[in-house]
């Protein structure tokens, strides 16, 4: 009588129809499902880095404002007129500071204000100085009468840049992008200033557009300034580095015609 029992042992098995069925379906469910926690994770990483971004924007605004000690706001004034000066006198309304005096325009001229007399000759129009835009920088650069007003003006452009990208919510590439580290707009390459606009825009887009204008004025500001610089290197007497270079070759093709001379002579009774 033959014995039998039965054991396991480690087999090739060649799948049914049904078994790869169900490995197809859990492969196409898988697949999915691993997309979808990339996009996630995507997803999470994006909204860390904005809440990052904020905060460094909120950390080096408030540093700034430590350093600076002081910050520009929309304050609300009161206009002082004098129609026998024909003068108005702008002060602050929270502390009474004076601001500044200035000549009364032609039609606040003509206007019946209450509490003055009106004039009996006919006012003469005052001359008041056109308005600059805020951020047309080539006209304020044109206006500029000396080297260090330019630099004011540089100084300017870099703390706008510097806030309208913290504005946006974007980490600021120029002025005071550390606590202890101010970069200047002359350092920044033309793929750089792209980058910058790019981010601002796609953070707000108004924000964008105004960077977008401010950068499209810089090759036009820089040659406006090289120009303060060779008047100043002018006034002061200071050779330009073109100057130098060429004074230097001048040197080395004239020499010394003293030595040259000397040189030249021959000795009418040598020694041998």
């Amino acid at each position: 009588m033959a014995l039998a029992k039965t054991v396991k042992r480690y087999l090739k098995h060649t799948f049914t129809e049904p078994e790869m069925l169900s490995f197809r379906d859990t492969l196409a469910s898988t697949i999915c499902e691993l997309s979808q926690l990339e996009d996630e994770k995507k997803t999470v990483t994006s909204q860390y880095a904005a809440k990052i971004n904020e905060k460094k924007a909120t950390s080096n605004m408030a540093a700034q404002n430590i350093r600076n000690g002081y910050e520009y706001r929309d304050i609300e004034c009161d206009i002082f007129y004098d129609l026998k000066r024909r003068m108005k006198t702008i002060a602050r309304k929270d502390n009474g500071e004076f601001i500044e005096e200035l000549p009364m325009t032609a039609e606040e001229l003509q206007c019946s204000l209450p509490g003055f007399e009106e004039f009996d000759e006919e006012p003469e129009p005052a001359t008041v100085e056109p308005e600059i835009d805020e951020d047309d920088f080539i006209e304020q650069m044109n206006n500029a009468e000396t080297a260090d007003v330019g630099r004011d003006i540089l100084k300017r452009i870099e703390t706008r840049i510097h806030d309208l990208q913290v504005e946006a919510g974007c980490a600021p590439m120029v002025g005071q992008v550390e606590v202890n580290f101010y970069r200047g707009i002359g350092v920044l390459t033309k793929k750089e200033l792209g980058k910058l606009v790019k981010e601002a825009s796609r953070a707000n887009p108004a924000i964008g557009q105004k960077l977008s204008i401010i950068v499209d004025q810089l090759p036009t500001i820089k040659e406006i300034f090289d120009q303060l610089l060779l008047d100043e290197r002018k006034s002061l007497d200071v050779p330009t580095p073109d100057e130098l270079i060429l004074g230097t070759k001048e040197e080395e093709t004239n020499p010394d015609p003293d030595e040259s001379e000397a040189d030249n002579e021959i000795d009418e009774n040598p020694s041998f």
